[in-house]
């Protein structure tokens, strides 16, 4: 019976102590400096970080603010390596650098395109207890860095938000931007049947209208200064081994978004001796079978999608029905995508860029191959051979049985 209390004792004391202890490693909100945003960079000598932190009493009072007023401040910090840099930037606010929000991270062209650089930065940030792996990770040239914090942010007032409200929206829209999750950007720099790409950004600059006409009149000097930076989110960073190797713009990066499962809407003008076509492509999907021939690595691309014809502007007055020219539609508008395709494969081979996943679609159907050309260093990604194949259907959404101006005629003779 002694023994049973006692055991109870020691078991009734143990608890008392993990439930009466305090959680001396918890950190009060208030006394954090919340990451929104992290700019990275590396001139050659210093590394340099630039972080966005949210402003507490902004934010709390955000509804309040005037469209272009800003909810947070900016702190930089530089030193010999990633950690003096980050601990330089920590001085100067007088809270405690968290990073676990961080929506968005951004490293400038020239510490990218540093194979040495960016390792050392992926070997520090990893490391972190707070770091986040679902930010959307952004290339900047380093000149356009000043414009990174002061570019137009549409309805929000922070760049961080604006840019992960960006990754949420734009996949559903014509936008060409992968928004690479920096997880997803270490996957595929972990793998070798993929290389890593990311959002390139650049900027436009677009002139307030609300300014225009105002007490500036056509003064031009005084009008450049109100002009406003945008954000344009339209191209992809290649990269090779870790290491930035070139950018494709606009039309040039949407096979590769295809082929990395990311589905989008899509716009294409075509034409031919007849006629101009604005095609939708929507429900895009592509495989790739990989095969050797004549001693090459041979590439099927198949794509998979729907077809909306938005418009066809007819080169003579003929009266045709657009039903009757269904077939010749869907092979312009093949051979319209071929040619784009055609000239994004020319691009990655520029720069043996295998961002498609070539190597990937050898691994999955024959894993011991694709080991074996691992090992002997066999994969010539530049030197395939690549074509296309299709099966492409109509959508029938929103389509016009008869034109609104053909309709208004027949109304009249009736």
């Amino acid at each position: 019976m002694r023994r049973i209390v006692t055991i109870l004792s020691i078991i009734s004391f143990s608890l008392g102590a993990i439930l009466l202890s305090s959680c001396s490693y918890l950190v009060e909100p208030q006394t954090l400096a919340v990451v929104s945003c992290a700019l990275y960079d590396y001139d050659g000598e210093k590394f340099i970080v630039d972080y966005e932190i949210i402003a507490p009493a902004a934010a709390a009072k955000d509804s309040s603010l005037k469209l272009g007023e800003r909810a947070g401040i900016i702190i930089h910090g530089d030193g010999d390596c990633v950690e003096t840099a980050i601990a330089n930037a920590g001085r100067q606010t007088e809270r405690l650098i968290y990073s676990a929000s961080c929506r968005a991270r951004i490293f400038t062209e020239r510490l990218a395109r540093d194979r040495k650089a960016m390792s050392k930065m992926f070997d520090y940030l990893m490391r972190q207890p707070d770091f986040r792996e679902t930010a959307v990770l952004f290339i900047v040239n380093e000149n356009d860095i000043d414009k990174v914090f002061s570019a137009d942010t549409g309805l929000t007032h922070l760049t961080g938000e604006y840019l992960m409200g960006l990754s949420d929206s734009q996949p559903k829209s014509e936008s060409t931007a992968p928004f690479t999750t920096t997880l997803s950007f270490i996957n595929a720099a972990l793998s070798s049947g993929i290389e890593p790409v990311a959002t390139y950004i650049s900027f436009e600059t677009k002139h307030d209208s609300a300014m225009e006409g105002s007490e500036s009149g056509g003064n031009e000097a005084e009008n450049s200064e109100n002009a406003a930076a945008h954000f344009n989110l339209n191209s992809i960073a290649l990269f090779k081994n870790c290491e930035m190797a070139g950018v494709l713009y606009e039309n040039d990066a949407l096979l590769i978004n295809i082929l990395r499962g990311d589905e989008k809407q899509h716009s294409l003008d075509a034409e031919d001796e007849d006629m101009l076509i604005c095609f939708a492509f929507s429900k895009m999907k592509g495989k790739i079978k990989a095969s050797e021939k004549d001693g090459k690595l041979d590439l099927k691309i198949v794509i998979k999608g729907q077809l909306n014809v938005n418009d066809v502007i007819f080169k003579t007055d003929e009266d045709v029905e657009l039903s009757d020219l269904n077939d010749e539609i869907i092979e312009i508008a093949e051979k319209r995508l071929t040619e784009v395709f055609t000239k994004t494969i020319k691009e990655l081979k520029k720069y043996d860029c295998d961002a498609i996943g070539s190597g990937n679609a050898i691994a999955s159907q024959d894993y011991d191959k694709w080991m074996k050309i691992k090992k002997d260093g066999t994969h010539d990604f530049q030197d395939s051979n690549v074509h296309f194949e299709y099966d492409i259907s109509f959508a029938r959404i929103g389509e016009l049985t008869t034109p609104f101006g053909k309709m208004s005629t027949e109304t009249d003779t009736d």
